[in-house]
């Protein structure tokens, strides 16, 4: 089927975006920089605004799905992560690093659970059930692995600008969050 086709792909695609910030958003805020008023290293808190946030939305994650639905979900915090990562190349410091790096935590939570709970919802046989799990599942490893491949020479490339390798990532997600969009919505509108 398409839809879990596209699933897959969101997975993989998501993961390797996740894996881009995750590996690299130290990288990108920079060593010795403080937050104002506070004196709290900013990468420390940029990670810890990511982290409570994606706690925050976990709890509140099972209504948001009940109320929108697990896809338009899904595809709405695939499209604030990509967001969050186009806006590192234009909206720099403390603020745009706790804002943005708050705000991925929201992908965090919503790409850990929702793929998971779409695909057991598609599937009604307990053992393919297992079989589609495990498959998504097995999107973070790829993930992880198509970023140890090409971060060193993209980052390179564009002479140690993170935010310009965030941009690509943020790009080629786009392209695959538009056509997964596209699938979602032709598969509901030919099922309702």
């Amino acid at each position: 089927r398409p839809v879990v086709l596209m699933l897959l792909v969101l997975g993989v695609m998501g993961n390797i975006t996740m894996c881009t910030y995750s590996f690299y958003w130290t990288l990108w805020v920079g060593t010795g920089k403080r937050l104002p008023g506070i004196g709290w290293e900013l990468q420390f808190a940029s990670l810890a605004g990511q982290s409570l946030m994606a706690v925050a939305t976990s709890t509140v994650l099972p209504r948001a799905n009940q109320f929108l639905g697990q896809i338009p979900v899904l595809l709405g915090a695939h499209l604030l992560c990509v967001c969050c990562l186009t806006l590192t190349t234009s909206w720099t410091g403390p603020w745009a690093v706790l804002t943005l790096g708050g705000l991925l935590g929201i992908m965090n939570a919503v790409h850990a659970n929702n793929p998971l709970g779409i695909g057991e919802a598609m599937v009604d046989d307990s053992q393919m059930r297992g079989t589609i799990i495990s498959i998504i599942n097995s999107c973070l490893p790829i993930g992880q692995t198509v970023v140890g491949l090409i971060a060193g020479p993209c980052i390179s490339y564009f002479d140690g600008e993170v935010s310009s390798f965030f941009l690509v990532i943020a790009t080629v997600h786009l392209l695959f969050l538009s056509v997964a969009t596209m699938v979602f919505s032709i598969s509901y509108l030919m099922d309702n």
